[in-house]
């Protein structure tokens, strides 16, 4: 129990210190979702209904302080937390393709889910290229580049 509740302070300083998320700021600029990073790396070491409540409770805890409607960031944390234990436990994290893999789509999933609650039907290729493929993007990398140091220097398991 020290692990999660070491998960949830650590989720609440991440989300004082970057409350908008992975979104086009006032100023230009394009932060990662570090909040969703360090859910997803964690949530594959945690049980599934651990998982997930780390994920309500960050994305509830991030709606709050957003301002947002209630409950997007909630459901998209929730999902890509399961999405990140159970692809964890389907695909073989010894092969880089498959680890991968398991990292990417829990992402893919909550910036999906926020994308399609957020904004209307028209203009939709516009808004995806706008507003879901570049933070999608800067999230998977930070992601991967997170992942790939964690393994490599403080030799943590797959």
């Amino acid at each position: 129990m020290n692990g999660f509740r070491a998960l949830m302070i650590s989720t609440g300083v991440l989300l004082l210190i970057h409350l908008p998320g992975a979104y086009l700021t006032g100023t230009g600029f394009l932060f990662p979702d570090l909040t969703l990073v360090s859910l997803i790396l964690v949530s594959k070491r945690l049980k599934p209904r651990q998982a997930m409540a780390a994920g309500f409770a960050a994305g509830l805890f991030q709606d709050l302080l957003a301002g947002s409607l209630l409950g997007i960031f909630a459901l998209a944390k929730t999902a890509s937390c399961f999405a990140a234990v159970k692809f964890h436990a389907a695909l073989s994290p010894e092969h880089d393709l498959a680890r991968m893999t398991s990292l990417v789509i829990p992402a893919v999933i909550h910036f999906s889910l926020v994308f399609a609650i957020r904004f209307p039907a028209a203009g939709l290729f516009r808004l995806i290229l706008l507003y879901l493929l570049p933070p999608l993007t800067v999230t998977v990398c930070a992601l991967l580049i997170t992942d790939a140091a964690a393994r490599r220097y403080w030799r943590m398991p797959a």
